[in-house]
């Protein structure tokens, strides 16, 4: 069904019964879909407000909860997101969902550790669940536990040694631990894999400046430069500059 359509059949079912609980949970959903986060919110509220009292409601008033969450976080409204994710737990302490959605408000306002407490448990709830060892990965990285971060890497490199984005982070890893000859070694064979990737190349600049090879590393920042569309008109310093500062964490 369409979420056009889903909203006008619960709409007319509201009309008949405004105490239909999942006629208003389905229709928030519809909008949850569609982005019109305010409306979702709205019919969120009212699931939890009439199924408060039913005990029997318990799963879709935590549901309810959880799109709220995001709902909040994606209209910039962090606190409220962390309250009714907190409320979901309450419901349902083994939310992967609620503990991602906690661990993302947590993680966007720089509280790392706590952040990553929540990324843990959903782990240990859903062990194969990729998007969550990227953030754990990341939250690690972060807090400068770099030995865990690349077991991390490295594991998600097992499951796909082609994940691009596993392989920029190994290098990361790697050059934050200060292994800077095995990182140039990491990227240059990204490179044969991936000769088009820049991100790999920006951080090959960045190696080889450690390992003071100045002008190879301002060869392979040109080549960067001259390699986007606008490369010819940039300001070669500035620019150079910009890509020094750019991190992929």
């Amino acid at each position: 069904m369409k979420t056009d359509d889903l909203i006008q059949e619960t709409s007319t079912a509201i009309q008949t019964d405004s105490q239909f609980v999942e006629a208003h949970y389905y229709r928030g959903l519809a909008y949850f879909v569609l982005g019109d986060w305010i409306n979702a919110l709205t019919n969120f509220e009212r699931v939890i407000g009439l199924a408060a009292e039913n005990s029997e409601h318990a799963a879709i008033i935590s549901s309810a909860l959880v799109y709220s969450g995001y709902a909040f976080s994606s209209i910039g409204s962090g606190e409220s997101a962390l309250s009714v994710f907190e409320q979901a737990l309450q419901i349902n302490p083994k939310s992967v969902s609620a503990l991602k959605g906690k661990g993302e408000v947590l993680r966007e306002a720089k509280e790392y550790e706590k952040a990553l407490v929540c990324y843990d448990q959903a782990h240990t709830l859903d062990p194969k669940d990729i998007s969550t060892q990227q953030y754990r990965a990341e939250l690690h990285y972060r807090l400068s536990h770099f030995a865990e971060a690349l077991d991390i890497v490295n594991d998600l490199l097992r499951l796909d040694f082609f994940d691009k984005e596993a392989q920029l982070k190994k290098a990361s890893i790697l050059i934050a631990q200060g292994k800077n000859s095995d990182a140039l070694s990491w990227l240059e064979d990204l490179l044969g894999l991936f000769p088009d990737c820049t991100d790999a190349l920006i951080l090959k600049g960045k190696t080889l400046e450690k390992l003071n090879r100045k002008d190879e590393a301002l060869r392979t920042y040109e080549l960067v430069l001259y390699m986007q569309p606008e490369g010819e008109k940039l300001n070669l310093e500035a620019s150079i500059a910009r890509l020094q500062k750019r991190s992929f964490w």
